[in-house]
């Protein structure tokens, strides 16, 4: 947390001249699926900070004769609301979005930054290990950085023991394990098939296990790539376009 940030310790002629000797790096994520996951992560999983600081106001501003429910708790934001909302603030005040959604391009400077490797999150694992062997001397073995289902469910109980001890104004008008069982859906981590069936309420931390050799069936990339593109055509022409 306290390495210096580039943009904060020298002026863009030097981090020009600087990028120019050193070894950097950057990694990319293709947009549409980056924009998807920020809504399944920020607005349908339950998540009461970004309803307060971001929903409420998306949905004030692009709801017709929203309720006054929606209108204070900000929990029910619709995937094309949000994608108004990112393309609308990015056209007109860009620096305003939200780190989540914002363009890849105005945090890592492409155009002035002479990258020497730009990696994807789609193969992430193979390029992280292209770059440890680029980098030659330093002498690590080949890393596993397949995302860990332990780790999510294990963050998904720590979240429903938080909820069970919160003030429920907002929380209490949605269901919870609902949410929770789309974000797996959407994320790949559920079948459409046991998605009816997966009963998420009585998840802890202590049967994390348990539940992981539930999930452990892989979703093929082709289909959570249509659960990705139904999302899209949802929106329609005129905002795709804007897309």
């Amino acid at each position: 947390m306290d390495l210096p940030k580039i943009s904060q310790e020298f002026r863009d002629g030097d981090v020009q001249n600087f990028s120019k000797s050193a070894f950097s790096v950057l990694f990319v994520r293709d947009p549409y699926s980056r924009l998807f996951s920020g809504y399944i992560d920020k607005f349908l999983y339950p998540n009461p900070h970004y309803w307060n600081v971001y929903g409420t106001k998306i949905i004030s501003k692009y709801r017709k004769n929203a309720s006054l429910e929606s209108i204070e708790c900000g929990h029910d934001v619709t995937f094309a609301e949000f994608v108004e909302y990112v393309v609308d603030t990015y056209e007109y005040k860009p620096r305003l979005l939200e780190d989540h959604f914002s363009p890849i391009h105005q945090h890592c400077r492409p155009c002035e930054i002479d990258y020497k490797i730009i990696g994807k999150m789609e193969t992430f694992g193979d390029d992280v290990n292209h770059v440890l062997n680029e980098l030659g001397e330093i002498h690590i073995k080949q890393l596993s950085v397949e995302q860990n289902l332990n780790e999510v469910l294990l963050q998904i109980a720590n979240d429903l023991h938080y909820y069970k001890n919160l003030n429920k104004t907002c929380l209490g008008s949605v269901n919870v394990f609902e949410r929770v069982r789309q974000t797996l859906y959407l994320r790949g981590f559920l079948s459409k098939d046991n998605i009816i069936n997966f009963n998420i309420s009585s998840l802890t931390a202590s049967n994390v296990k348990q539940y992981t050799q539930m999930l452990s069936s892989k979703i093929s990339k082709g289909e959570r790539r249509q659960r990705l593109v139904s999302q899209y055509k949802s929106l329609g022409k005129s905002l795709l376009d804007k897309v």
